[in-house]
Order: structure tokens, then C-alpha cells, then sequence
């Protein structure tokens, strides 16, 4: 009879602690899953971090060999250069008087006849270089 007790609570007990036993597997499993998404996820940061580097390595490298700038301040400063020169000049005599208010207005009347969309443009294009060296100064 008392085997017969057990075998009775025994099959009832059974599929209860396998219902048990497979929620504790599955607690695990899940355990298991979220550590290898952070294992994941940790590796992926630290690639991501070694390429954001890279990156930033390769910028500063471009931005030393960059011309863009030394281009703008050519063309920016090109005209105050000229009438400085050419007001010395005519200052010491070597100019007749008149020379630099003739090479000023010559170098600048011909931006009169400069198609809209290309001042448009260069003009653009000036600040812009200007704009992304000096921006990127601020925020150093």
C-alpha cells in the first residue's frame, strides 16, 4: 500500500517538478542569452570606439595636408596684398599717383560681369572653408 501511495504521489509530484525544473532551464537559457548579448554588444562598443578613433586620426591627418585654406586666404587676402604693394610703391614714387586706385578698380570691375550663380557659388564655397576650419576651432 505504501508503494502504491508513493507511485500515486509520485506521478502527481513528477510533471509538477517538471514544470519546475523546465522554468528554471529556461531562467538559465535567458541568463545565459542576455550575457551573450552584453558579451556582444561590449565587443561591438569596443570595435566602434577603435574605428571612431581611427576615424578621428584620419580627419586630423587630412585636415594638416589640407589646401582648402591656404586657397581661401590667397584669394581673400590676394586684393589687400595688391593695394598695399602697389600703394608702397606709388607712395616711394616708384608708381606714377593713381596707379593703385587703377589696379584696384581693374581687379574688381571685372567681378561685375562674374554670372550670378558662380559668385553665388565661390562665395559659398569660401565660407565655407573658412566656416569648417573655424568651427571646428571652437570646438577644441
Amino acid at each position: 500500500m505504501a508503494l502504491g501511495i508513493k507511485a500515486l504521489l509520485g506521478s502527481l509530484v513528477a510533471p509538477v517538478a517538471d514544470i519546475f525544473k523546465a522554468r528554471e532551464e529556461r531562467k538559465l537559457q535567458k541568463q545565459q542569452a542576455e550575457a551573450t548579448v552584453d558579451r556582444i554588444l561590449t565587443e561591438a562598443t569596443a570595435r566602434d570606439a577603435s574605428v571612431a578613433g581611427d576615424i578621428a586620426l584620419h580627419r586630423v591627418k587630412n585636415e594638416q595636408t589640407s589646401w582648402k585654406d591656404e586657397y581661401a586666404l590667397i584669394v581673400i587676402s590676394g586684393p589687400f596684398v595688391t593695394g598695399m604693394v602697389s600703394g608702397a610703391l606709388e607712395g616711394a614714387g616708384l608708381l606714377p599717383v593713381g596707379t593703385t586706385g587703377a589696379i584696384m578698380n581693374g581687379m574688381f570691375a571685372h567681378l561685375e560681369n562674374v554670372p550670378e550663380w558662380w559668385s553665388t557659388t565661390f562665395q559659398a564655397g569660401m565660407l565655407s572653408a573658412l566656416g569648417i576650419t573655424l568651427w571646428n576651432k571652437a570646438k577644441k
